[in-house]
């Protein structure tokens, strides 16, 4: 793995300093005239070292169709500030007395900001991206996006926005939908609208997420909801006849909201990066 850089970015509409991690494939230098897919990843303290093992390792013999990829993976330098950055940039527009989001900003001891997920998808559309064009040999013009937890719920509301560049969306663990109904009538019409490009989207869960907390700070059965909406998204999904649309979903036994991380991210990248 050719890891490129790392840099820090100060949006121009976000008060905030993002850190952005590059990883190139091993192929990368070998011939200058290849251009590679890309993937976005959120949560990039958390999941580029997962990203680029997983790139590497699916570079096997017996699975000669699976593309490498340039990761860009968004995270923050600041990581004392992480909980509370992230959860008001990945998520939408969420009442204030959501469970998940009252527990954290608790556990932060401070006030939380939410629904900032519409200017994060401006920041990666016209910011990072141009940027990303700019300084590396990219194929085609649309990209992978990748999440777990609330950044699932991100990839999620990216989809629902039908955003032009991502045509590839990882749906791990979704969180605590907010806005629950809204949302999920919204994939309801998105769905019966019709999908206009070549679309693909895994979705995963953990097992044991059905019946335990995320943590001991959350209330027990907070995620009992999530596995709901996981449920309800695959349903919906799984009932649409859309040629242009691929969908996948996988529960993996016996594994957590956080053990799934490893084993969910690898199969979506061979489904997402798959040559077919």
């Amino acid at each position: 793995m050719h890891v490129q850089e790392t840099f820090d970015i100060k949006a121009k509409h976000i008060d905030q300093l993002f850190q952005i991690q590059i990883a190139l494939p091993t192929s990368y230098d070998r011939d200058t005239n290849v251009c590679f897919p890309l993937m976005y990843v959120t949560d990039g303290h958390l999941l580029f070292r997962v990203a680029t093992t997983t790139m590497l390792l699916s570079q096997d013999p017996d699975r000669p169709n699976i593309s490498q990829s340039i990761i860009v993976a968004i995270g923050y330098p600041d990581s004392s500030k992480i909980g509370l950055a992230r959860t008001r940039d990945l998520t939408p527009e969420i009442p204030m007395g959501n469970l998940y989001l009252k527990s954290h900003a608790d556990s932060e001891s401070a006030s939380i900001e939410a629904g900032g997920a519409d200017a994060l998808i401006g920041f990666i559309e016209n910011e990072l991206h141009p940027l990303i064009l700019e300084r590396y040999r990219v194929a085609g013009d649309t990209a992978a996006i990748m999440g777990h937890s609330l950044g699932g719920l991100f990839t999620f509301y990216t989809f629902l926005k039908q955003i032009p560049l991502f045509d590839r969306f990882w749906l791990g663990s979704p969180g605590e939908l907010p806005r629950r109904q809204h949302l999920l009538e919204e994939l309801t019409r998105v769905l019966a609208e019709g999908i206009k490009k070549p679309t693909r989207v895994f979705l995963t869960l953990g097992e044991l997420e059905r019946n335990s907390s995320i943590n001991q700070l959350l209330p027990e059965g907070t995620l009992q909801e999530p596995a709901g909406d996981y449920d309800a998204i695959h349903s919906q999904f799984s009932n649409c006849q859309n040629r242009n649309l691929r969908f996948a979903a996988k529960e993996f036994d016996d594994e957590t909201h956080s053990s799934v991380i490893p084993a969910a991210f690898s199969r979506a990248y061979r489904f997402l990066m798959r040559r077919d």
